[in-house]
This record gives structure tokens, sequence and C-alpha cells, in this order.
């Protein structure tokens, strides 16, 4: 998994003056957009497969591009800080039922990518 993380010197960041720069220590919400797969034409909110939640989830659509692109930006239990090094942490515990996990196959087998 990868992440975009503003530094000191990126450009995109320094052309917008009202943007912060996150400092070391500060928390880093991750979000979580739709689930896209290269087989098939069809996408899925990231919630619609049993991926941990918050405990409310919050819609963020930021601009307009985000909603003619079919995006679904939302929160998730996930975080991270800057610049703190972190290993395996678990962020809940799910049990699948029959029908679920064959679901779940199902978007693995049609090559659904979750994009966070």
């Amino acid at each position: 998994m990868m992440f975009y993380v503003p530094s000191e010197i990126d450009p995109l960041v320094d052309s917008e003056p009202n943007f912060p720069h996150p400092l070391i220590g500060d928390i880093l919400k991750v979000k979580v957009n739709k689930l896209a797969s290269t087989k098939t034409n069809i996408s899925y909110s990231y919630y619609s497969i049993p991926y941990c939640r918050p405990n409310k989830i919050v819609n963020s659509v930021e601009n307009l591009g985000e909603i003619l692109r079919g995006d679904h930006i939302q929160n998730s239990p996930y975080q991270f800080r800057m610049g703190v090094p972190m290993m395996c942490n678990i962020v809940c515990r799910i049990t699948l039922d029959e029908k679920t996990t064959k679901e779940l196959k199902e978007k693995i087998d049609d090559e659904y990518l979750a994009n966070m």
C-alpha cells in the first residue's frame, strides 16, 4: 500500500499557501475511495465488502471532478502519525459467513482494487 504525503519541498503544496504542512507526529487520517476493477467497468463503494469501518461513515467529496469520476470518498478507521514508524496495528476483527466469503472471493477473482 502506498500513500502520498506532501513534503516540505513539494511544488504542489508550496503553490497553495493555505495548505498546512504536516509536522512530525501529526495524525494522518486515511480516506478510502471506490473499489475498481481492471476486468469490469462496474465500481463499488469501498464499504460494500467487509472492511473495517469507522463508527460513523462520512462522505467527503472535495471537488466537482471527484463527482464526475464517480468517486466515493469516505473516512476510514485507519490513521498514521507523520514521521513515526509504525508496525502492525489491529484495527478490527471480522468473521465472515459463507455468503460474504463468496462475495469477497468474486471481487478478488474480478481483480477489484481498493483505492485509499
